[in-house]
C-alpha cells in the first residue's frame, strides 16, 4: 500500500510559520517542521504555496515629477519586458516542478509499493523455507516408516507363505483321509453286503471288518494329529495376523477354510459311526445265525472275541 502523503495546507502552515519566523521556506524545513512528507510532494504544496501569495508593494520615492515619469517609463518598459521574460520562465519553471514533482510522487508511490511487496515476498519466503524444512524433515520420517513397513510386510509375507505351506499340505492330507475314509465306508458296505449273502463267510467278513476297524482307529487317530496340527497352525496364523493387518481379510477367510475342514471332519466322525453302527447290524445278525445252529462251538467262542474286540471299538467310537 502507498502510505498517505501531506496536502496542501499542512505545507502552507507550515511555510506561514517559518515566514513568520524570519526564515526562508525550504523543502526541508518544511519536512522538518511536519515531521513527514516526501521532497517531491512539499515542492507541489510549495510552488503552489508561492503562487497565491500576494506580491509585495514597492517603495514610494519622492522624485520630481518629469524624472519620475521618465524613470516609471523606463522602469516600466524593462519590468514590462522582465515580467513577461520572467512570467515565462516562472510559469515554465512551475511546470516543470509539477511535471517532477508528480512524477516524484508516482516514483516514490511505485517504491513504496514494490517495498511492500518486497517485504511480503520476504515474509513468504521465510515461510515456504520454514515450510520446505519441515517437509523435508516430515519426508524423510516417512522414508524411515516405509522402509520399516516394506521390512515388516516381507518378514510378515514370509511368514504367511509358510502357514499357507501348511495349509497346503494339511488339505492334501485330509483329502487323503477322506479318500481312505471312503474306502473304509466302502469296505464296510461291501463286507455288510457278503454277509447277507452267505453265512460261510461271516469269518472272513469278521476279519475284514477287524481290520476296517483298524484302520478306522488309525485314520481317527491321525485325523486327531491333523486337528492339533491344525489348532497349531493357527495359533501361528493368529501370531501373523496380529503384524499383518493387511492379510487380515486373507487369515479371516483362511479361518472360515478351516471351521469347513472341520466340519468336513465332524460329517467323517458321524459317517464312522454310521458305519460302526452297521457293524454293530452285522453282529447282530451274527449272533442271530449263532442262535440258530449254524456255527460250530469254535466259531462260536472266536465270534464272541470279535464281537468283544467289536464292543470296545465302538465304545472308544462314542467316547471320541
Amino acid at each position: 500500500m502507498a502510505r498517505s502523503g501531506i496536502n496542501y495546507d499542512q505545507v502552507a502552515a507550515a511555510a506561514d510559520e517559518i515566514v513568520a519566523e524570519g526564515l526562508r521556506p525550504t523543502i526541508e524545513a518544511i519536512r522538518l517542521r511536519l515531521g513527514t512528507g516526501s521532497p517531491n510532494t512539499v515542492l507541489r504544496h510549495l510552488t503552489a504555496w508561492r503562487a497565491a501569495r500576494p506580491q509585495t508593494t514597492p517603495l514610494k520615492v519622492e522624485l520630481p515629477a518629469s524624472v519620475m515619469a521618465a524613470i516609471a517609463a523606463e522602469i516600466q518598459q524593462a519590468a514590462a519586458i522582465g515580467r513577461n521574460e520572467n512570467a515565462a520562465l516562472l510559469l515554465e519553471t512551475q511546470n516543470e516542478a509539477a511535471e517532477l514533482a508528480t512524477v516524484g510522487e508516482k516514483l516514490e508511490e511505485e517504491i513504496s509499493r514494490l517495498s511492500n511487496q518486497l517485504q511480503e515476498i520476504s515474509r513468504d519466503r521465510d515461510q515456504y523455507a520454514k515450510l520446505s524444512s519441515a517437509q523435508a524433515r516430515e519426508i524423510t520420517a516417512l522414508k524411515s516408516s516405509l522402509e520399516y513397513e516394506q521390512k515388516t510386510a516381507t518378514a510378515a509375507k514370509t511368514e504367511w507363505l509358510k502357514a499357507e505351506f501348511k495349509t497346503d499340505t494339511q488339505t492334501a492330507l485330509l483329502t487323503e483321509l477322506r479318500n481312505e475314509l471312503a474306502e473304509i465306508k466302502r469296505q464296510l458296505k461291501l463286507e455288510a453286503e457278503a454277509r447277507t449273502i452267505a453265512e460261510q463267510q461271516a469269518a472272513v467278513n469278521q476279519a475284514k471288518l477287524e481290520a476296517a476297524n483298524l484302520n478306522l482307529q488309525k485314520a481317527e487317530t491321525r485325523l486327531a494329529q491333523t486337528e492339533l496340527q491344525m489348532q497349531h497352525t493357527h495359533a501361528e496364523l493368529s501370531i501373523v495376523r496380529g503384524g499383518m493387518l493387511e492379510t487380515k481379510s486373507k487369515l479371516e477367510k483362511y479361518a472360515k477354510e478351516l471351521e469347513t475342514a472341520a466340519a468336513e471332519l465332524r460329517l467323517s466322525r458321524t459317517e464312522t459311526l454310521g458305519a460302526a453302527a452297521a457293524a454293530a447290524e452285522l453282529r447282530g445278525k451274527l449272533a442271530a445265525l449263532e442262535r440258530q445252529g449254524a456255527v460250530n462251538n469254535g466259531s462260536q467262542i472266536e465270534t464272541k472275541k470279535v464281537m468283544s474286540g467289536n464292543k470296545a471299538t465302538v465304545s472308544a467310537l462314542h467316547l471320541s
